[in-house]
């Protein structure tokens, strides 16, 4: 992956985001972007277009408090303004969902939406989360 070109979604990500009032850090998302590709229950997916990197989604896996059974959740999931509109979103949740469930997840959950809900994804609008099998 190309580093550069993370740190710049990144950057983009932050700008357009509900925290963007707080200070960003870069040492803050090289870290835990290292930490997340590096551990087995976590993974980090990228998209890319003739036009470099598009969107970048990380989904991390655990087991609920209550229960051994496993959950997935989305720990940031986003796709360029350039690329909004067509099928790179859709692709990368459903890479997120494929590989909840080939870890044995029995939920996928993602965060809230702001603002307008594009209608493949309004299933999670609704319900937060879905169940896997």
């Amino acid at each position: 992956m190309d580093a550069e070109a993370l740190l710049e979604l990144g950057y983009e990500f932050h700008a357009e985001s509900p925290y963007a009032d707080l200070p960003f850090s870069e040492k803050n998302l090289n870290r835990n972007l290292l930490a997340w590709m590096q551990s087995s229950d976590a993974a980090v997916f990228v998209a890319e277009a003739d036009d470099g990197l598009v969107g970048c989604s990380c989904v991390a896996q655990a087991e609920f408090y209550f229960s051994t059974a496993r959950y997935a959740m989305e720990q940031f999931w986003f796709v360029s303004e350039r690329h909004r509109g067509g099928s790179v979103g859709q692709q990368m949740l459903h890479r997120m969902q494929d590989w909840a469930a080939s870890k044995g997840c029995t939920y996928f959950s993602i965060i809230k939406f702001h603002g307008d809900v594009p209608k493949p994804f309004m299933p999670f609008e609704r319900t937060f989360a879905v169940r896997l099998n």
